[in-house]
């Protein structure tokens, strides 16, 4: 992989087109340590990756009457599929709810985690 060095000689680009950011950071580091003007453009490279990051997260969320759930992504005959899974739909049937009807889950503050199967019942065969 030949680099290409810009007007300083700093090798910032490969032949594929793809950033050396460590080359950029480095150069950027050695020529100005104090001038936050050089770190501008990395700044804006990592603010634009996390906000895809955190894009990707985000719509894995979802609102309820509950509150909100976290899911994850699968890939499932080639097609993505989001799976929200251990969500609470009642509460736990003990003490005087056992044997009852269900009664509706009471909302939660924060997401709630939907990316593992909650525990099974315990029962005989």
């Amino acid at each position: 992989m030949e680099r290409k060095g810009n007007r300083k000689g700093t090798a910032a680009w490969d032949d594929d087109g793809h950033d050396d950011l460590a080359a950029v950071i480095s150069s950027r580091a050695a020529s100005c340590p104090l001038s936050p003007a050089p770190a501008l453009p990395l700044v804006l490279v990592l603010s634009l990756h996390l906000s895809g990051v955190c894009g990707v997260m985000d719509r894995l969320v979802v609102q309820t009457s509950s509150g909100p759930v976290r899911g994850r992504s699968v890939t499932v005959q080639g097609r993505e599929v989001h799976v929200y899974t251990g969500i609470p739909y009642a509460k736990p049937p003990v003490e005087d709810l056992r044997f009852r009807k269900p009664v509706p889950a009471e909302p939660w503050h924060g997401v709630l985690d939907a990316t593992r199967l909650s525990a099974t019942c315990v029962q005989e065969r």
